[in-house]
């Protein structure tokens, strides 16, 4: 019996060890904390990221949004790296898993998950009705979007999938509560809630982009899933 029983435990440690995923070649260096500016580039072998964060470079890890992220050192949002690495052969689907592997690796992250009463917005029908604009039967089945600061776009599109969509420009998690059957073709513009310009004095806000399609968004709480840092430690540069 205790044969079997290391067998089992040494079989899953293998498991464990199987499953980890690395970049083939990892070069972290010291970016400009002067300079705001960041970026990331990839290609097929690898990617690169110029002047970012860590804390830019855990959303992107953990595929987190803003308010998501919870707790670690003060350096996290200020102290930049240019970080380029390549990826092994046939491995870039799983860019994700290789960048949480670099975190704990070159910075010592270690964090939990945990469940946190926050605020989130309700995506409800308005007063007087929704006013969608239907799927035409040509563009069923056809699913697409596109988003930024300023726009959302969709075609073909359910409600819930709208809702995700509205996530980023809300800074909060958003839940379809309209109980709306069936995929709709979205054209949302409006002004950003933050880094607004005096270009964007013309447009509405999110919240009355919204009402103009007969949607609206209601404040609520509810639970969120949150990524805690519980420590980090700056790369040794000797």
């Amino acid at each position: 019996m205790r044969t079997l029983i290391f067998l089992a435990v040494l079989a899953a440690a293998q498991a464990q060890q199987t499953t980890r995923v690395e970049f083939e070649v990892v070069s972290v260096k010291p970016g400009n904390p002067l300079n705001p500016g960041s970026g990331m580039s990839s290609s097929l072998g690898g990617i690169r990221f110029d002047n970012v964060t860590l804390y830019n470079l855990i959303l992107n890890a953990y595929r987190l949004n803003q308010f998501q992220l919870a707790g670690g050192p003060k350096w996290l949002a200020t102290e930049r790296f240019n970080i380029e690495a390549r990826f092994p052969a046939e491995s870039r689907k799983q860019l994700p898993e290789m960048l949480q592997t670099l975190l704990a690796d070159r910075f010592k992250l270690v964090a939990h998950r945990e469940s946190r009463t926050l605020p989130v917005f309700y995506l409800t029908v308005a007063k007087g009705g929704a006013k969608l604009e239907k799927t035409n039967p040509e563009q069923e089945g056809h699913t697409s979007s596109s988003s930024g600061p300023r726009l959302l776009k969709a075609t073909a599109a359910p409600l819930s999938m709208f809702a995700n969509m509205l996530i980023g420009a809300a800074g909060a998690p958003v839940e379809d509560k309209t109980g709306i059957e069936g995929a709709y073709n979205f054209n949302l513009q409006f002004a950003p809630m933050q880094g607004a310009t005096p270009e964007d004095d013309a447009r509405p806000s999110l919240f009355s982009a919204l009402q103009q399609i007969g949607l609206k968004l209601e404040p609520a709480k509810g639970p969120v899933e949150m990524l805690v840092i519980d420590s980090a430690q700056l790369p040794d540069w000797n």
